[in-house]
């Protein structure tokens, strides 16, 4: 009788060890998945006027909880000088296995997926205009593949009545945009969509390049009241050209880009915090939550007078504007 309750005891040892054993080995396994220490976050941006936003992301991420006692590391050179260039860093960043493709821009985003789409590296964007009409994800509730990100968007209609409210005399809106590039010809859809309801007129003017640009500019009607910037590397890039144009000629420039850059009135994401929104949802993807599952957000825009733009095209703003905008440059 008591050999069988020995033996007994030591089948429940042996169980009660291997039990341990098994225990100690997930539990290394699980934190050393949990505890690593350095990661790399591959940043590919076309416009330097985006740098602000590429800071604020890379302030957001170190500054996150998760990663004040670890090590990240940022590849960034500042802002590629031709879309020839965005391929070899994708390759170059896919080659290194980093943790995470940073992509600013349409152009950039479209190129970066394509590259990593047999990778398991993903992508988080920021700005993008319309990524779902672009191909980009899916849908933006439920973005698909190993991409998601901040999308700009929806504020056309708030930006143009903004406009129209600081300058009321406002008939006539003069557009270039690059006719081939689809953010573009969104805006241009928009704005259509928007002139009809308000009873006003667009004047198109489709470019292809920067000396097509440059002409358009020197050709404006006569008739217009107003020019419209709109979301397109080709004219954003360009911006102080349109702006220098359009002072000459004392007309009001809209947008929903920032008023920073000249722009009279803009409806507008702050560049700072379209960078803060992608630096939190890169954070969630380090920190192993599957880009695919994590909503496209959209920006959060500002209203924006430039006040030394318009008291070169002598042109007042309302009180009533002044006293609801976030942002004043004086």
């Amino acid at each position: 009788m008591s050999s069988t309750i020995f033996l007994c005891k030591v089948k429940w040892s042996t169980v009660f060890l291997v039990v341990l054993v098994l225990s100690l080995s997930l539990g290394s396994c699980t934190e050393e998945k949990i505890v690593k220490q350095n990661y790399v976050v591959g940043i590919i941006n076309m416009n330097p006027n985006l740098d602000k936003v590429v800071r604020s992301c890379q302030k957001e991420l170190v500054e996150h909880n998760f990663f004040k006692d670890k090590h990240l590391t940022f590849l960034y050179g500042g802002a590629l000088k031709n879309i020839q260039e965005i391929k070899p860093r994708v390759l170059e960043f896919k080659k290194r296995k980093v943790d995470l493709v940073y992509t600013l821009t349409t152009p950039v985003t479209k190129i970066a997926k394509k590259v990593l789409a047999e990778s398991s590296i993903p992508i988080v964007f920021g700005p993008v205009f319309s990524p779902k009409e672009q191909g980009i994800v899916r849908s933006n509730m439920k973005p698909g593949g190993n991409i998601t990100g901040v999308k700009v968007r929806g504020a056309t209609q708030k930006a143009v009545e903004w406009l129209l409210h600081a300058a009321p005399h406002v008939k006539t809106l003069w557009i270039p945009f690059h006719h081939t590039d689809k953010a573009a010809i969104k805006s241009v859809d928009d704005l259509k969509k928007i002139a009809k309801d308000r009873n006003i007129s667009l004047v198109l003017a489709k470019i292809n390049n920067e000396q097509e640009l440059l002409y358009e500019l020197s050709t404006i009607p006569a008739t217009v009241d107003a020019v419209w910037v709109t979301q397109s590397h080709l004219i954003v890039s360009n911006v102080q050209k349109v702006i220098t144009a359009a002072s000459k000629r004392k007309l009001p420039v809209g947008s929903t880009t920032s008023v920073s850059n000249g722009v009279v009135v803009g409806f507008t994401a702050r560049p700072e915090a379209i960078g803060k929104q992608a630096g939190r949802m890169a954070a969630k993807i380090l920190m192993g939550v599957p880009a695919a599952d994590i909503p496209v957000e959209n920006a959060e825009h500002f209203l924006g007078i430039n006040l030394r733009t318009a008291k070169k095209i002598d042109m007042k703003i309302p009180d009533d504007i002044l006293h609801q905008a976030n942002i004043i440059i004086r």
